[in-house]
């Protein structure tokens, strides 16, 4: 029976049993013939070359080397992959195939039914031609159309033996330019890398970041996975892990186009942007939030936990809000609550129930709460609006008292015709009544208005009422117009101007005539008709003197009595003689 040496396992076989020698060597395997009688007559071949270059069963102690991406001469740029030519000027497949026929009928190990791609690289020389590697022509390179010996002539595709790398063939036709038509990743805008100098057709184009992308031996289908750039974009965004990068069309072409969408909702942003993901900070745990993954600073101390703006855009926005009948909040921190009995509800409060009225409200009134210290109850107050000032404590003002003089007194009393008015609210509860009463010396008043004034002479005089009379002003818009005037029933007697009045009482006085005949009253203090000898005669007018009782007094006329004018002129008015006019008697004098 025949055996395939390179393919069995035998003592004489290239795999003994620790595994094929050419395959460990990253040679290929060649068995010229598989006959039962013919063994140990495999070889070992180079990738490269297709040629046996070792000992019959052996491996090949070197194969030559050389970098598929870069040009010898130099021309071609690193990595890139050369193409190759005919020596004909045509351009070479880059990897072809031989029909297995062929294979067989030339004895060579191509592997696999039907067809195979012993040569991966342009050129080669499977057969072990003695004129050395050739190739397939390619028939669609722009390059080789309209060339006689670059078409088809008869056989399943045109071939030619080739020039070697590196070397431009002289056809008569267009040479490519050295490092650029002649390059087939670099055509594709793509980068070549040869897995190993040792062996042919291992070469690959890649694509070129941002864009990914591999395709041996040829230009790789690139694809822009933006996700890769900016997925931390996404994954980080705030809060970590909310977010993830989608690219809806990973074309090159279609750059620009990835979005991050929120992992729980499904919301997506805009074009190349963070979205806006809903985030209850008082439940999700993350840098900012208020939530640890157990509780949060606010039910730690009796307080609720508020998310103002809860999505991913506002955060750090949580509020601590202090809980009925206490007030107040703080962001991001728990509060410094406060109790405001004019706003919360409580026994003790302006407001006795949730959703209730307050108090002061109703009755119309304003309620102030100066102590918001959570223990301080039953301090709040009603006050009365402008411009009462009158207040209660924990309760509504029963009446609402109005100074209507504040309103008033400045504006329209005060403000009247000098001299200034005095402004009197003898009710504060009631409106309207308020009163303009004019200064001391003049008498006036009118209810809600500036009163008229006139002058009162006898209200400033004690003249009168020293001489037990009673004081008259009989006109009280002008000056020195008032006069004495006796009061008691039983007397009688004339009003003096300016002065005490000549009054009589009636009694011992009654036909006696002494008094009057010295031009003086007749006076009985006492009209008791069993009290005898008390009257007496009295001096009048401008006669000064004791009375004498029983008899005419002792008179003298002090004219400075009724002189005005040495007061209206600043001075003191002396009367130097007291006994008649135009009499001088020093030391008689009177002051004003």
């Amino acid at each position: 029976c025949g055996i395939d040496e390179c393919a069995a396992t035998c003592p004489t076989c290239a795999d003994t049993g620790s595994g094929n020698v050419c395959a460990g060597a990253g040679q290929a395997c060649y068995e010229p013939d598989s006959a039962a009688a013919s063994r140990g007559d495999w070889w070992c071949v180079c990738p490269r070359t297709g040629g046996a270059l070792a000992r019959p069963a052996e491996a090949v102690p070197a194969c030559p080397e050389r970098d598929e991406c870069r040009d010898p001469s130099g021309a071609v740029t690193e990595g890139t992959h050369a193409k190759r030519y005919t020596k004909d000027g045509c351009v070479c497949q880059n990897a072809w195939r031989i029909s297995q026929d062929y294979c067989t009928s030339h004895n060579l190990q191509c592997g696999g039914a039907g067809y195979d791609s012993p040569c991966p690289h342009g050129c080669c020389n499977p057969d072990a031609d003695a004129a050395g590697e050739w190739c397939m022509v390619d028939a669609n390179d722009p390059y080789n159309a309209g060339k006689a010996a670059c078409a088809v002539a008869g056989m399943t595709e045109a071939w030619g033996y080739c020039v070697p790398l590196g070397v431009t063939p002289t056809d008569g036709g267009v040479a490519p330019a050295p490092g650029g038509e002649a390059n087939v990743c670099a055509d594709a805008g793509q980068r070549c890398t040869d897995a190993s100098s040792g062996m042919d057709g291992d070469w690959s184009c890649g694509c070129v970041p941002p864009e990914v992308g591999a395709a041996p031996a040829g230009p790789a289908a690139c694809v822009l996975d933006e996700c890769v750039a900016h997925n931390d974009t996404c994954a980080l965004a705030a809060p970590a892990g909310s977010q993830r990068c989608v690219d809806p069309d990973t074309a090159p072409a279609a750059a620009g186009d990835w979005y991050c969408e929120c992992v729980a909702g499904g919301e997506k942003a805009a074009q190349a942007a963070v979205a806006v993901c809903p985030v209850d900070e008082c439940a999700t745990r993350c840098g900012q939030c208020a939530f640890d993954g157990a509780t949060t600073p606010c039910a730690a101390v009796g307080q609720d936990c508020v998310d103002v703006a809860p999505t991913s855009s506002s955060l750090g926005d949580w509020q601590c809000k202090c809980r009925a009948p206490l007030s107040g909040s703080a962001t991001a921190a728990t509060a410094a609550c406060l109790l405001n009995e004019c706003v919360g509800a409580c026994d003790a409060c302006a407001v006795k129930a949730a959703g209730g009225t307050n108090v002061c409200e109703e009755a119309g009134q304003t309620c102030v709460d100066t102590d918001l210290a959570p223990g301080s109850r039953g301090d709040w107050k009603c006050v009365c609006k402008e411009p009462s000032v009158t207040e209660a404590v924990a309760g509504a003002v029963r009446a609402c008292e109005v100074d209507e003089c504040v309103l008033h007194g400045t504006q329209v009393c005060a403000a009247a015709a000098p001299p200034p008015q005095v402004c009197m609210d003898g009710n504060k509860t009631q409106d309207g009544d308020w009163t303009c009463v004019c200064p001391e010396g003049t008498v006036g008043s009118a209810r809600g208005a500036a009163a008229t004034c006139e002058l009162d002479e006898c209200l400033a005089n004690t003249k009168c009422e020293a001489a037990g009379q009673a004081c008259v002003d009989v006109n009280l818009t002008a000056a020195d117009t008032w006069y004495c005037r006796c009061v008691l029933p039983e007397e009688h007697g004339d009003d003096v101007l300016m002065g005490a009045a000549q009054c009589n009482r009636t009694g011992e006085c009654v036909g006696n005539d002494v008094c009057a005949k010295a031009g003086q009253v007749c006076h009985d203090d006492k009209a008791d008709p069993l009290a005898m000898g008390n009257w007496e005669c009295r001096c009048v007018g401008n006669f000064t003197g004791a009375p004498q009782t029983g008899g005419a007094a002792t008179c003298e006329l002090d004219e400075c009595l009724a002189n005005t004018k040495c007061e209206a002129a600043g001075q003191a008015c002396v009367d130097v003689s007291g006994t008649s006019p135009g009499r001088r008697r020093p030391g008689r004098r009177r002051i004003a």
